[in-house]
């Protein structure tokens, strides 16, 4: 598998596998920054509404926490690794690098544990779910829930998405208002948490924008 880096307007980079179907070591489908027109609708970024129920997302690009190491005999004393980020489209193009999935694993979790930390001292409303009710579907695992929302994680190929997840009502919407006055408070916390332990992550930031916010950019 080879990647290629297209540029869509000024400030737009879309790196995608350009042979799929062939087997590599290259998990990732591609990153997408700034992205500012109607390749949106791939939604990288999400806010969306699903049977009543919506949505809000951080993601976190594959490129601050998937680690790659050499293709190298095992019997090699010492294996290079780097993070995806770190490895240029040439490198990755030559070959040779495979995706650690142990290492990538642990990393995802020790980011997942210092944001759940920060963020239930932030708000304490918010505990880690029963064990028994950690999924809200087959591709959403919950990480943290209150009386009003459930924080979920899910792997979106190219990055992995922390959402903020409106939970259902006894009888419907009965919720909503409540919900309302306190889904933008949980958003930022959510932002600000997450960008503790990594250098920028992805949002929504209209119907058809979305943007990178950078640490430095919040802790300003």
């Amino acid at each position: 598998m080879c990647l290629i880096r297209m540029e869509i307007g000024s400030s737009s980079v879309l790196r995608l596998p350009c042979c799929p179907g062939t087997s590599s070591g290259i998990r990732s489908k591609g990153v997408i920054h700034h992205v500012r027109n109607e390749c949106e609708i791939l939604e990288l970024y999400s806010e969306e509404v699903t049977h009543g129920t919506r949505k809000r997302a951080c993601n976190i690009d594959n490129d601050h926490f998937h680690i790659y190491r050499r293709d190298i005999p095992d019997n090699a004393e010492e294996c290079e690794s780097k993070m995806l980020g770190e490895i240029s489209d040439l490198e990755l193009n030559g070959g040779g690098w495979l995706i650690d999935e142990e290492e990538t694993r642990d990393n995802e979790r020790d980011i997942l544990d210092g944001f759940i930390e920060s963020f239930t001292n932030r708000f304490p409303s918010f505990h880690q779910p029963d064990p028994s009710k950690l999924w809200l579907d087959r591709n959403r695992q919950v990480i943290l829930e209150s009386s009003l929302f459930h924080i979920a994680v899910e792997d979106n190929e190219w990055s992995l998405a922390v959402e903020l997840v409106q939970k259902e009502g006894l009888y419907g919407d009965n919720l909503h208002g409540l919900q309302a006055r306190h889904d933008q408070n949980y958003l930022e916390g959510m932002k600000r948490c997450l960008l503790e332990y990594l250098p920028s992550i992805g949002i929504r930031t209209g119907a058809w924008t979305s943007d990178i916010i950078k640490r430095e950019e919040c802790f300003v």
